[in-house]
């Protein structure tokens, strides 16, 4: 009877936290934890270069919002061309997961948790599902070493 009740409190504690998450096997930046946070892009600060995400199951909603490290690498719409996504480009609705670490800094002497965004993949745009397999992560850091990581 025990093991039963333990695994059904497994399966709920899981998909009660399902917005949070860890990454996949790949390559990421040397110091990135492994976190993530999938939701729905509900506001951003192009001045505290912010992202807000939303996730609604039912009757419980998470909200996280972290500040972009630097501005997003994305795919060239052309050969050799060099393209950054910066929060004022990024569309309110947009559903992605988020790559973060999580640091302190201080303000007005006192320690206040962030968020720093390393990464995001977007899974949704202007309501259209973006197919897995073509689903980048586009890396939004200063960090210029990438190591493989298995997660």
């Amino acid at each position: 009877m025990r093991p039963i009740v333990l695994t059904i409190l497994t399966v709920f504690c899981v998909s009660a936290e399902a917005q949070h998450g860890g990454a996949t096997t790949g390559y990421y930046p040397t110091t990135y934890g492994g976190s993530t946070f999938t939701g729905t892009l509900t506001d951003k600060d192009v001045n505290a270069n912010t992202l807000t995400l939303t996730y609604t199951k039912k009757d419980k909603t998470e909200v996280f919002t972290g500040r972009l490290d630097a501005p997003c690498a994305v795919p060239p719409l052309k050969e050799y061309e060099h393209r950054l996504l910066t929060v004022a480009e990024m569309p309110l609705g947009t559903v992605m997961v988020v790559y973060y670490n999580m640091g302190n800094r201080k303000v007005d002497g006192k320690k206040v948790r962030e968020y720093v965004i390393i990464g995001i993949r977007a899974l949704e745009v202007d309501h259209k599902k973006i197919p897995e397999e073509t689903q980048i992560i586009s890396f939004c850091t200063r960090e210029s070493g990438f190591a493989f990581r298995a997660y």
